[in-house]
């Protein structure tokens, strides 16, 4: 759940001009470092500026105080800040992975790896929930100041090696997929580790693949207890069913797509309509190929949003551009009700995650409510209509 993009850090740069460059509109993770580690790159011989940024992003550089880490004359936005209290970075890993993994090569040593990280993980978990730590982030007043720094080192750590995982995994499955033969156990192997909804889905499918309908049916029936399903999930996870089973019927009888009768098809018709998750998708995929019926379920478009008119004068106001770029999520910390305030590109849903990585909530609306909560930390992602993904930390009181 922690921050994703381009990160910089471990680089060397000597007689460098403008080291770091950012160019208008670019954007990278707006999380350089962290508060344990920093990113601590070195400067030295710097003919200009070590970093220099013309995008507007917001974005924390951190880094440790000694040994030539610090920017040599920064221009950054006022968005950003840069940070000299991190700790030192021993650098070990050049990969690019905050925790220190490397995954430098496709196979079992990897998985080994990640089994070792999930492991990991889930010791972390244990000790954050065992402590309290998502009832001390929630009141830090209320407690020592070591107590707070203990949960929030605890907490740096899970996002941290989350985010490691998912590099890994992501980086795993994309490697083998990539490759001219299509090695079924590997996939199998690594989806069977993965803890995500899709990962089972994508596990169930690559037991169908090899006829193994047993398994299959096995894991798409443990996915909602597994992963404690709310409503929105149970009604997407009921509509996989539906496809998965007509999907296999259809095979066991030897036939194929194109063979469907017209009662069929309009079965088929059903699904794509019933949600506007996986299943559905690949519903109406079917039915666009084969039966070249096309049309885009109306109610997963995302609504148009109403804007309100504006007087002439205030769209002239200096801040309207930074308006544009501005999520803000409040009131931080809540009680229950949590708003998102947007302006552009505007927002086609939001998901709220607790420290585990499970999903708890998902909404299309920029207001709802998260009163049946515990009291703790949360991640929100924030998806919006261009196609970017913007994560936001909130704290439930």
């Amino acid at each position: 759940m922690a921050p994703r993009g381009l990160r910089f850090q471990c680089n060397n740069f000597h007689n460098v001009k403008k080291s770091i460059y950012f160019s208008e509109g670019s954007t990278v993770c707006r999380i350089q470092g962290s508060p344990l580690k920093g990113a601590d790159n070195t400067f030295s011989g710097t003919q200009d500026n070590s970093i220099y940024m013309l995008n507007t992003q917001a974005m924390v550089y951190y880094h440790h105080a000694g040994g030539n880490r610090a920017p040599y004359l920064p221009v950054i936005n006022s968005r950003s800040s840069i940070v000299n209290t991190s700790g030192s970075n021993s650098c070990a890993s050049t990969f690019c992975i905050s925790s220190g993994y490397e995954t430098k090569s496709i196979g079992e040593p990897d998985l080994e790896k990640y089994k070792m990280m999930q492991e990991e993980y889930d010791r972390l978990a244990a000790e954050y929930e065992k402590n309290g730590y998502g009832h001390v982030l929630a009141y830090p007043k209320e407690y020592p100041e070591e107590a707070v720094a203990a949960a929030e080192e605890c907490l740096q750590k899970l996002m941290e090696l989350g985010e490691a995982m998912y590099a890994m995994s992501t980086n795993a499955v994309h490697s083998i997929l990539q490759d001219s033969v299509l090695h079924v156990k590997q996939l199998k192997n690594w989806y069977e580790v993965i803890r995500t909804p899709a990962a089972k889905y994508l596990l169930a499918e690559a037991h169908a693949f090899t006829g193994d309908y047993e398994k299959a049916d096995e894991v798409l029936k443990n996915m909602p207890e597994l992963f404690n399903f709310e409503k929105t999930e149970k009604k997407e996870h009921d509509n996989y069913l539906r496809f998965f089973d007509f999907k296999k019927k259809m095979t066991l009888s030897g036939r194929s797509w194109p063979d469907l009768k017209e009662d069929e098809v309009a079965a088929l018709e059903y699904i794509a309509r019933a949600t506007c998750g996986r299943s559905a998708t690949m519903a109406q995929g079917v039915l666009c190929f084969f039966f070249e019926k096309c049309d885009e379920n109306e109610d997963c478009r995302p609504k148009e949003e109403i804007k309100p008119k504006i007087a002439e004068a205030e769209t002239e106001s200096p801040l309207s551009e930074s308006l544009k770029e501005e999520i803000s999520l409040y009131p931080n910390p809540t009680t229950g009700e949590l708003r998102i305030e947007h302006y552009e590109p505007g927002i086609e849903k939001a998901e709220l995650f607790d420290i585990f990585g499970r999903k708890v909530v998902e909404t299309r609306e920029n207001i709802f409510n998260i009163n049946h909560l515990a009291e703790g930390v949360y991640i929100v992602k924030i998806f919006l209509k261009n196609g970017e993904v913007v994560a936001r930390k909130v704290v439930k009181r």
